[in-house]
């Protein structure tokens, strides 16, 4: 009888925890570490991350700031958050769905050559291109792409976080 008490609570327990993990929301853009898992350039080049880089390019974010590394050189920045209709809001604001990088300044010493340092540019290039706008496609991921571009493969940015 001890078994069947416990069972049911156990159950219980587990859902509660389930249900918890599943309702915590989206992983916030401010106080997480987003590594770039994929960069998009054209259509010749839909994703490059030479391996040698996985891991080590990456951003982070704060109020009205941005830091991160190439993979093969840091970089600082600042970065406006903005709503649907162009205004600005805070990095935390759940309608921030775009994000416009300005004044980045990089290294110049880039350690790096061939596809590194064709990942390194057209990460920078990216970043670079203004206005992104901002998805969600699963929890712990933002993709990131050109919000003048028209074309329907844009270019643009797959950050991931475990945060």
């Amino acid at each position: 009888m001890g078994t069947r008490l416990r069972t049911p609570a156990v159950v219980g327990v587990l859902g509660v925890l389930l249900l918890t993990g599943c309702s915590q929301g989206q992983a916030p853009v401010v106080s997480s570490n987003w590594q770039v898992t994929n960069v998009y350039t054209d259509d010749e080049h839909p994703s490059v991350l030479p391996d040698t880089l996985a891991g080590r390019a990456h951003l982070a974010f704060g109020d009205s700031t941005v830091v991160g590394d190439t993979g093969c050189a840091p970089f600082t920045g600042s970065v406006d958050f903005l709503d649907g209709e162009g205004e600005q809001v805070a990095a935390t604001d759940p309608a921030a769905a775009t994000f416009e990088f300005r004044d980045l300044r990089v290294r110049e010493d880039v350690g790096c050559e061939g596809a590194e340092l064709y990942f390194h540019e057209g990460l920078l290039g990216v970043l670079g291109a203004g206005a992104l706008t901002v998805s969600r496609p699963q929890d712990g991921e933002l993709l990131l792409t050109d919000a003048g571009d028209p074309a329907v493969d844009k270019r643009g940015i797959r950050l991931t976080t475990s945060s």
